[in-house]
C-alpha cells in the first residue's frame, strides 16, 4: 500500500456521495461526523478531493448504474484520489464493483464503521475487496449518534436487515437478517441527542416494523415507542 502522509487528517479533503435509503444516509452522516472529528476537511462531491467515498444502493439496476457513474466521475476529477465504494451495491456485487475503473477499495456494509482503519492503511496498489458474508451478522453494530450538521433533526438507526426474502427483492442479501438495537440503548442515544440540543429524532432502519423480533425476549416497535413516551418530561 502507498504510504499515508503524516499530515493526512489536517490536509486531506474528503467527498461523499450517498445513494438510496434513509439508513444509507444515516451511515454516511455518521462517517462524515467521524471524519470531521479527526479534522478531515469535507468538500462537495463535485469538487476535486483526496478521498472519495461512494455509499451505494442496489435496489434497482438503475441504482447500480448510478453508482458506477459516480465512481467514474470521481476517477475523472482526481485519478490519484483514494476511491472507496461501500453500501449495498458493494456488498452484493463486490467483484463487479472492483472492476469499475478507478475503484481502490470495496467495503462491505458490515465494515463501514471501520472506515478510519482503512484510511490509515492508505490507498492500495490494486483494487481491494473487504466484504464478508452479511448473514453472519447477528447483532446490529451501531455507529452511535448521527445527525445532519445543518439541521436540528437527528437520525437514529434502530434496526437493519430484513427476513422477508421476497422473490423480487435483494435487500436481505445487501443488509442481512433483521437486527435491532435493545430499547435501553435507543433511549440512551435519544437522551444524549436531547442533551446536545436536538429537538427532533427520526427512528430509521430497513424494516422497522420488525423491530425487536430478533431480541430475546422479543419486543416490538410499539414497546419501543411506549418506552420513549415514558421518558418524556
Amino acid at each position: 500500500m502507498k504510504n499515508v502522509p503524516e499530515n493526512l487528517e489536517a490536509s486531506t479533503t474528503v467527498a461523499f456521495a450517498t445513494l438510496g435509503c434513509k439508513a444509507n444516509q444515516y451511515d454516511s452522516s455518521f462517517l462524515e461526523a467521524q471524519l470531521r472529528a479527526r479534522r478531515f476537511r469535507l468538500v462537495d462531491f463535485k469538487e476535486k478531493a483526496d478521498i472519495y467515498i461512494i455509499n451505494t444502493c442496489t435496489v434497482t439496476d438503475r441504482a447500480d448504474l448510478d453508482s458506477r457513474n459516480l465512481i467514474r466521475r470521481a476517477a475523472r476529477r482526481n485519478p490519484e484520489a483514494f476511491k472507496i465504494v461501500t453500501g449495498c451495491y458493494a456488498q452484493t456485487k463486490p467483484g463487479e464493483v472492483a472492476q469499475v475503473e478507478g475503484v481502490d477499495l470495496v467495503l462491505g456494509n458490515d465494515k463501514k464503521a471501520r472506515l478510519l482503519d482503512y484510511l490509515e492503511l492508505g490507498r492500495p496498489e490494486r483494487p481491494m475487496i473487504e466484504v464478508d458474508d452479511i448473514f453472519r451478522q447477528t447483532e446490529l453494530e451501531t455507529f452511535g449518534m448521527a445527525s445532519y450538521s445543518k439541521n436540528t433533526r437527528a437520525f437514529v438507526k434502530i434496526q437493519d436487515g430484513c427476513n422477508q426474502f421476497c422473490t423480487f427483492c435483494i435487500i436481505p442479501y445487501a443488509r442481512g437478517r433483521n437486527r435491532s438495537i435493545p430499547i435501553p440503548r435507543v433511549l440512551e442515544e435519544l437522551r444524549s441527542l436531547s442533551e446536545r440540543g436536538f429537538r427532533e429524532a427520526v427512528l430509521t432502519g430497513i424494516h422497522i416494523g420488525t423491530y425487536g423480533q430478533d431480541r430475546t425476549p422479543a419486543t416490538s416497535l410499539l414497546e419501543l415507542l411506549k418506552a420513549i413516551e415514558a421518558t418524556r418530561p
